[in-house]
């Protein structure tokens, strides 16, 4: 029996490491950020590598200082993100946590390049109570640059331009031309 309870011990750790090694090859791989840290976020676990491209800044940097990522963050946002991570952490050591948080702000990288992100965070709990906090955060900066546009040349366009939700037929968006006429 002995030898069965070991044995069964190698092979939960080998299936472990296994699971482990699938997750890092995912995880290295995807262009979004994706972090694992304590609910209170003194504590990083898990961030990989795509940390790096979005925020120019090691990954080293965000382990030794879980909040140096608000460092990162654009001069024109850092504050009103602080108050609401601020305000997260309270609802989260309050007890009363959202089932997900979600920020949408500006990275500044160290040489000067600007990145929109989307942030989505989830407090996980164990048994009731939150232990852990995950999340991804994604570049949304050609999606943001791509809206943009589209907004440029709908209100510059020269024709009156309508916009109808395809289910309802209700009017949804319309342009200042289509206003003027």
């Amino acid at each position: 029996e002995y030898t069965t309870t070991a044995l069964d011990r190698v092979e939960r750790a080998r299936e472990v490491r296994e699971r482990e090694r699938r997750f890092r090859l995912i995880a290295d791989r995807i262009d979004q950020v994706i972090y694992l840290a304590t609910p209170d976020f003194s504590e990083v676990a898990y961030v990989n590598s795509a940390y790096e491209e979005i925020w120019g800044r090691p990954v080293e940097e965000l382990l030794a200082d879980p909040q140096a990522f608000l460092e990162g963050v654009d001069p024109r946002d850092r504050e009103a993100v602080r108050a609401d991570f601020e305000a997260m952490l309270a609802e989260i050591d309050a007890g009363e946590p959202a089932d997900k948080y979600e920020f949408e702000y500006r990275v500044r990288r160290p040489d000067g390049d600007v990145r929109s992100v989307r942030a989505t965070g989830y407090p996980v709990a164990d048994d009731g109570e939150i232990d852990r906090f995950v999340g991804i955060v994604e570049d949304v900066t050609d999606r943001r640059e791509l809206e943009r546009t589209y907004r440029s040349v709908f209100e510059n366009v020269s024709d009156g331009l309508v916009v109808h939700d395809p289910e309802t037929g209700e009017i949804t968006d319309v342009n200042d031309r289509f206003c003027e006429m």
